[in-house]
């Protein structure tokens, strides 16, 4: 609203300036999220096609208004509407000479501290908190811009077995997303949770397989929540085992006589299974072998579309990427090629300062990806969608959460600035309508008052939200 005001001030009209947007959203799109082309080349693009058609030069009043409209533009913050999110990635970026730059991508297990850590370095919330399993559902990116360095954090899903996505009801990306979020990484952070016993003492094979694939982009290891681990002789003994004794190629004290029965040469090894592997020939009469072959028989009979057929081999390439590296790193509990170790706790910020610093050290010279007044990528609507989930995760119980589908009733700011927001929560059945109200609506109230609030903190303003409870038709299920 506010931008498309600033377009009228240049002499357009109110569809000639949203026929503006509208060519700037799908430039943006086109390069993948990345502005490549100015607002104000679409201007002068704009202007030039219609020169044979005089328009009145724009007053000054409206000069003013629109300089006033750019100014809170490019204040730092997040847009409350679509079009001043889109208007701040269309921005050049406002770099200085000496620029520099680095892409971190934060990985590790579900409810490890990746979000709070991304958080508490950017020092704005833009990834969704909660000691629930699966709160981030897809790769939010989160841009800190400190001096002439700028850092774009991929903040990634938890890294997901399949079965846990399918008792979740969780969405086929979040397999994926975590991988795919490594191609445009400049390093690695790997997050380890050392308070849950069940998971410090190895890293798991998933997040061993997908850094065997990047080899080539340097990886640190964070330990958070340090603070609830009370024997230090205990924290280093994680760091031994997960590190296998190696930092940054130097031994960190481990015991080499038990390392030693243990070390083997990898590159021989998956190279003599990769042979193996290669001059196998199926048995016809393994059940795995017959049932492969009644699969391609049955896709045959089918003739599936061209998006299913790339989404297809989008899938088989990358799980046959991930079988190479699940045979590279088997027995493998921890990882030889991380260049620092660090010990944190995200949610108190001890040891997160040095984390920062060892980031804004290995940036690289390099033109920033957006402008300094941006702090996430993200739509404002998934924003939203971000704060209410994370509050219906921590408030109800078991699957409820997860099977809960959400939708814009309202969104507007009146005449007094106040951003009021109209949510509507689609449930399965009554039973559960009647768990997600609680007692005398006791239940919604609170999950409605707690995600304003963590509204209010992402977005900077007074706000209102109002969440109503409704089963949803079999068609929306």
């Amino acid at each position: 609203m506010f931008a498309t005001k600033f377009l009228r001030s240049y002499g357009l009209k109110w569809c000639q300036a949203k026929r503006v947007f509208k060519q700037a959203a799908t430039l943006q799109a086109c390069q993948h999220g990345r502005p490549s082309l100015t607002l104000a080349r679409l201007l002068c693009t704009h202007t030039s096609s219609n020169a044979a058609q005089p328009v009145d030069p724009p007053s000054s009043a409206a000069e003013a208004e629109g300089a006033e409209q750019e100014r809170e533009l490019k204040q730092k913050g997040i847009g409350r509407f679509q079009d001043e999110q889109r208007f701040k990635l269309l921005l050049k970026p406002d770099q200085p000479a000496d620029a520099r730059i680095l892409r971190a991508a934060v990985i590790g297990l579900p409810n490890s501290g990746k979000s709070t850590l991304t958080n508490n370095i950017l020092g704005w919330r833009v990834s969704s908190v909660s000691q629930k399993v699966h709160t981030t559902r897809k790769n939010t990116t989160g841009i800190f811009t400190e001096g002439s360095t700028q850092i774009v954090f991929l903040d990634t899903p938890g890294i997901l077995h399949p079965a846990s996505r399918k008792r979740h009801n969780l969405e086929n990306s979040m397999l994926i997303d975590p991988e795919r979020s490594l191609h445009d990484a400049d390093l690695v952070c790997v997050l380890v949770d050392v308070s849950n016993k069940w998971t410090r003492n190895e890293i798991d094979p998933l997040i061993l397989q997908v850094l065997h694939l990047h080899q080539d982009i340097p990886a640190v290891l964070i330990l958070n929540k340090v603070d609830l681990l009370q024997s230090r002789e205990m924290l280093l003994q994680i760091t031994r085992t997960l590190t296998r004794g190696i930092v940054d190629g130097h031994p960190v004290g481990i015991s080499t006589k038990k390392m030693a029965k243990k070390s083997l040469d990898l590159e021989s090894l998956f190279d003599a299974m990769e042979t193996k592997h290669q001059h196998h020939t199926p048995n016809p009469e393994d059940p795995d072998f017959v049932h492969s072959q009644q699969s391609e028989t049955e896709d045959s009979s089918s003739s599936p579309s061209p998006s299913q057929q790339a989404d297809t081999e989008a899938w088989t390439a990358y799980f046959q990427k991930m079988r190479h590296a699940r045979r590279a790193v088997d027995g493998m509990r921890g990882w030889p090629h991380f260049k620092r170790v660090f010990m944190v706790s995200a949610l108190s910020g001890n040891g997160v300062p040095d984390v920062k610093d060892h980031l804004l050290q290995s940036a690289k010279p390099g033109d920033w990806d957006y402008h300094s007044s941006l702090v996430t990528s993200q739509d404002p609507r998934e924003l939203v969608i971000m704060c209410v989930r994370e509050k219906l995760l921590e408030h109800l119980r078991q699957e409820v959460p997860y099977k809960l589908k959400l939708d814009f009733e309202m969104w507007e700011v009146d005449e007094d600035g106040m951003f009021n927001i109209i949510m509507n929560v689609f449930t399965q059945n009554r039973r559960e309508v009647s768990i997600l109200l609680g007692p005398k609506g006791q239940t919604i109230q609170k999950i409605a008052s707690e995600a304003k609030q963590e509204m209010m903190n992402a977005f900077r303003c007074e706000m209102r939200l109002k969440l109503i409870a409704k089963v949803a038709r079999k068609s929306r299920r």
